[in-house]
């Protein structure tokens, strides 16, 4: 009876034990995430000297909890969760026209070129346990446009926008970077410092590059461009023929005969800028080689010089008339033979 009622009492405090952890808020013992995408429109970009690019990104923000030590018989009560979040940003740039500085050493810089960009950055902080006070919905999915202001927060309090309250800790981490290019400019900035620059002084010349192979008809030209942004279009031409639009990173083959051996290929940036010349050279395997001589063959019917007659056919009565002249003679002595035997 004591070890029936012992067992009892030990089932109860186990009840009541686990009433008491299932009562407590949510532990978590999981990984559990939720992912944000946004889009940014024409978001000015700031450099070393102020605002130097606009934006167009797509910003993707993805938050996960961060695991807590299941609680054992001394569970405490857990308010707060801690999170982790890791944000990319991948789109395009144009830097601007008018009086604006390149970013890193503040020279000089032509508007309208274009480029891709990309950047990273974490960040780690406490909110509300599961999930409460999540704005995600807010941001995902979203187009902001323009400065930041109102509802488009900043990039420094991005994450924490994403809550409305219980937010403690840091919206970006130390670890940022951004690095922005074109086609034969680079500048990448981060916590940890800033490396290039990016002043367009090029502009896209630098971007169409061209190639000559010369076949035994003509010259195979190929003009390739490497442009940051796929849709910008870049305009080049051959000589004087009718200019062609390449878009982004394309490549163009075009065939010009011999007749033109001085093949030129220019690019349009307010004026026909010259990108290579080349003029067309017969290959060294194209020459023709004269075949060996071949003795001469003996005709089939040879003829004498003088009479025209056909040589088999003289040959052919040579033979016979030697075989006759034979046979006779053989006849003869044959003859003489007998005739010698019956005298005697």
């Amino acid at each position: 009876m004591k070890r029936t009622l012992a067992f009892l009492g030990s089932t109860a405090l186990g009840l009541l034990f686990s009433a008491f952890l299932f009562s407590q808020p949510a532990l978590a013992t999981t990984s559990d995430c939720k992912t944000v995408t946004s889009h940014l429109v024409n978001r000015p970009d700031n450099g070393n000297h102020g605002v130097w690019a606009d934006d167009s990104l797509t910003r993707t923000v993805k938050v996960c909890v961060v695991p807590t030590p299941e609680l054992k018989a001394d569970a405490v009560q857990v308010n707060t969760w801690k999170y982790h979040a890791e944000v990319t940003d991948e789109g395009t740039f144009v830097t601007k026209a008018g009086a604006h500085l390149s970013p890193e050493h503040g020279v000089a810089l032509v508007g309208g070129v274009n480029g891709k960009m990309s950047g990273h950055f974490t960040a780690d902080f406490t909110a509300a346990h599961d999930w409460a006070y999540w704005n995600g919905a807010a941001f995902d999915g979203k187009t902001f446009t323009g400065a930041p202001g109102g509802a488009n927060p900043t990039t420094s309090d991005w994450v924490k926008a994403l809550w409305t309250d219980g937010f403690k800790g840091s919206s970006i981490n130390k670890d940022w970077w951004w690095k922005y290019g074109t086609c034969n400019e680079l500048w990448r900035e981060s916590a940890e410092g800033d490396q290039g620059d990016i002043t367009g002084a090029s502009r896209l010349i630098a971007c169409v590059t061209a190639t000559f192979v010369d076949t035994c008809t003509g010259t195979t030209v190929k003009v390739k461009t490497s442009l940051a942004n796929d849709k910008l279009v870049t305009v080049v031409r051959l000589n004087t023929e009718t200019p062609t639009k390449l878009t982004g990173n394309t490549e163009q083959t075009t065939n010009v005969p011999s007749s033109t051996p001085t093949v030129q290929v220019q690019h349009w940036l307010g004026k026909w800028v010259e990108v290579a010349t080349h003029t067309w050279k017969l290959p060294a395997s194209c020459v023709s080689v004269s075949p060996p001589t071949v003795p001469a063959q003996l005709p089939t019917n040879p003829t004498l010089p003088v009479t025209g007659a056909k040589i088999p056919v003289i040959a052919g009565t040579g033979l016979a008339a030697v075989g006759a002249g034979g046979l006779l003679l053989f006849l003869v002595l044959r003859h003489r033979r007998k005739v010698e035997f019956v005298s005697e």
